[in-house]
């Protein structure tokens, strides 16, 4: 009996040091692409531009903020997720692309320096532009994550 709660517990133990290792993401990989979108410059009533000091924290920041073209001026989608480059790389952001209700979106990842962001001091609200249109989106690699 001894002898199966000394093996339980390195189980325990060994599953405990595992825990750490799945959790660890990997290093994130963007979809190669010759495509290069300018940041656009944009003014949008009762909004400012929004500079950003830590881009680790832009993910909590810009979680589901509205995507617009700065050509069309319409919402074209939507922020995913925020990845920060490791070791001073470049930061990538996913983006949700066309569909309806949640279906037939495309997602894209794009380097964060090629979107604008606003933000609305008043509401907190968030938004990012990107020049280009949800047509030349559509185009654009997709990301699989």
């Amino acid at each position: 009996m001894r002898k199966f709660s000394t093996m339980t517990a390195v189980a325990a133990l060994a599953s405990t040091l595992a825990i750490p290792a799945l959790a660890q993401t990997a290093e994130f990989t963007a979809p190669q692409t010759d495509v290069v979108f300018t940041a656009p410059t944009v003014t949008v009533d009762g909004y400012s531009a929004y500079s950003y000091d830590d881009p680790t924290t832009l993910g909590d920041i810009l979680d589901d903020a509205e995507l617009f073209s700065s050509i069309t001026n319409e919402e074209i989608g939507e922020v995913e997720d925020v990845y920060p480059g490791a070791n001073g790389g470049a930061t990538y952001v996913e983006l949700e692309i066309g569909g309806f209700l949640g279906l037939g979106e495309k997602e894209i990842v794009v380097p964060l320096d090629q979107l604008t962001i606003v933000r609305d001091v008043a509401d907190e609200d968030y938004r990012v532009y990107i020049a280009a249109t949800e047509e030349q989106l559509e185009n654009y690699p997709e990301y699989d994550d």
